[in-house]
């Protein structure tokens, strides 16, 4: 796979953060988009550089690169959203980009934006059908599975593998984080978010 891509013209502050969560990403000059991988690209804003390259006109030019150049993209603006939509002038810009195909994706801080193009531009990239048939051939009426694919990192076919183990609610509830560290993919994060949410005194 293509290397993450980061533009060159980005702040100092802005790659740093964003190779916390990407080490391996690569600083280049980048013609369309702030943040690449593949055939996705991703536009960050702060909330200064939103307003003024909406006003200015050249958001619109970004966002017709963006649609020529890439199979799927977004603007990221990190900024709380409190200071972003602020009139109807900017709210309506803002269905209008998610109108033409490009979504603007507002992120109260740095770190949550660049944690979120990282993930967008991963899911993007993995192959996977999130088509609506897709999703919906997933859906069931086991409120066992149900609940597990809720937790954080859990997929269908990881709670399927988790009641192949322990068969019923009585024993996920008995099994230690260690236990669940036994099934395939499980690993140290994911076991404490399922051990949380199985000891959580609503569940």
């Amino acid at each position: 796979m293509r290397p993450y891509q980061i533009d060159h013209r980005e702040e100092q502050l802005v790659k740093s953060t964003f190779m916390r969560f990407c080490p391996e990403a690569e600083i280049c000059q980048l013609e369309v988009g702030d943040f690449v991988l593949g055939q996705y690209g991703i536009e960050h804003k702060s909330e200064p550089d939103f307003f003024s390259s909406l006003y200015s006109g050249h958001l619109d030019e970004q966002i017709a690169n963006m649609k020529q150049t890439f199979l799927q993209s977004a603007i990221v603006v990190s900024a709380p959203s409190s200071r972003i939509l602020t009139s109807n002038a900017s709210i309506g810009y803002c269905a209008s980009c998610s109108a033409r195909g490009v979504p603007v994706i507002i992120a109260d801080n740095l770190i949550t934006a660049m944690n979120l193009i990282h993930r967008m531009l991963t899911k993007w990239n993995d192959g996977k059908d999130r088509s609506y048939d897709a999703i919906n051939r997933r859906v069931t009426r086991d409120p066992v599975i149900n609940t597990l694919t809720g937790i954080p990192f859990v997929s269908h076919d990881m709670a399927d593998r988790l009641l192949a183990k322990f068969p019923t609610v009585a024993d996920l509830c008995l099994a230690s984080i260690d236990d669940l560290q036994t099934v395939k993919g499980i690993g140290p994060k994911i076991s404490k978010e399922i051990y949380i949410t199985l000891h959580t005194p609503k569940w």
